[in-house]
């Protein structure tokens, strides 16, 4: 369980990774993926059903929100499969990983996000 702690805390400090990282962090995709897969009979969401529960919605925010779920499946935060919709149409659905676990909020409110918003935005409105 450690080493799974490790892999997300090693992903604050990477240098390459903070803007796809710090987006989903300020969009709170990582809290919202995780009341989904609580509160629903499904444990994976396609990037529409994630996008639906944003605040603010446009034409391309599915689009967008695919790609950068995508890029976090590569970096293990979350998993990725393929299922068919309705139409049948094959989709990517995502789910919450071991890793990407820590970048939500736990039970008592924590959450490796804010550290790595501190990390790589700073802290100079303090």
């Amino acid at each position: 369980m450690m080493h799974i702690y490790l892999s997300a805390l090693l992903l604050c400090f990477s240098r390459i990774f903070p803007a796809i990282l710090n987006a989903p962090i300020d969009l709170n995709l990582f809290d919202i993926i995780a009341k989904l897969q609580s509160s629903s009979e499904y444990s994976t969401f396609s990037a529409s059903e994630i996008a639906s529960e944003l605040p603010n919605q446009h034409p391309e925010l599915a689009e967008r929100l695919e790609r950068m779920l995508t890029v976090l499946a590569s970096y293990s935060l979350l998993t990725c499969s393929i299922r068919s919709n309705e139409d049948g149409n094959k989709e990517r659905v995502y789910a919450l990983s071991s890793i990407g676990q820590y970048f939500a909020l736990d039970k008592d409110g924590g959450s490796l996000g804010p550290l790595s918003a501190l990390i790589h935005r700073g802290y100079h409105h303090v």
